[in-house]
């Protein structure tokens, strides 16, 4: 699914998922040296991405509100050059990772809008200019923000 599905189905359901273990949420590094933490739009997205295999095997999706996720989250995110990874997918979570202050962007600029899950899977691209996919990288635990 594409970043846009991201952010429609974020503000349709009023909050996103995230992962986490008992060493707190992971991060991961992707080939450019960018640091990012994975959320997802749905808890099916963020379970398959568990169950899948590893590297995030043992960690447990966790709901956060959207009005969290913009007011206390993305501060941190964004103070600390985190990027967010957007319903990162497969075997080896790959995904688009966009740095937070542009995934906040996109979230109040919508904010209102509340689209209907099935319009991101309407066939639009979803792809965000300059934002290579992410490729498999390894899973930093314990970084907590």
């Amino acid at each position: 699914m594409n970043a846009d599905a991201f952010v429609s189905e974020a503000l349709y359901h009023a909050q996103v998922w995230g992962i986490k273990d008992e060493d707190g949420f992971p991060t991961s590094t992707n080939a450019s040296g960018e640091t990012a933490m994975p959320f997802w739009s749905s808890e099916k997205r963020a379970q398959t991405v568990i169950q899948s295999g590893q590297p995030y095997r043992g960690f447990k999706a966790v709901p956060i509100a959207l009005s969290e996720f913009i007011n206390q989250r993305q501060p941190g995110l964004t103070r600390d050059d985190v990027y967010c990874g957007l319903n990162w997918s497969g075997k080896g979570a790959t995904g688009y990772d966009l740095p937070s202050p542009d995934v906040l962007a996109r979230l109040t600029a919508n904010d209102g809008k509340n689209l209907a899950p099935q319009q991101a899977e309407s066939g639009r691209s979803g792809e965000w200019p300059n934002q290579p996919p992410r490729e498999e990288g390894g899973c930093r635990r314990g970084d907590k923000l």
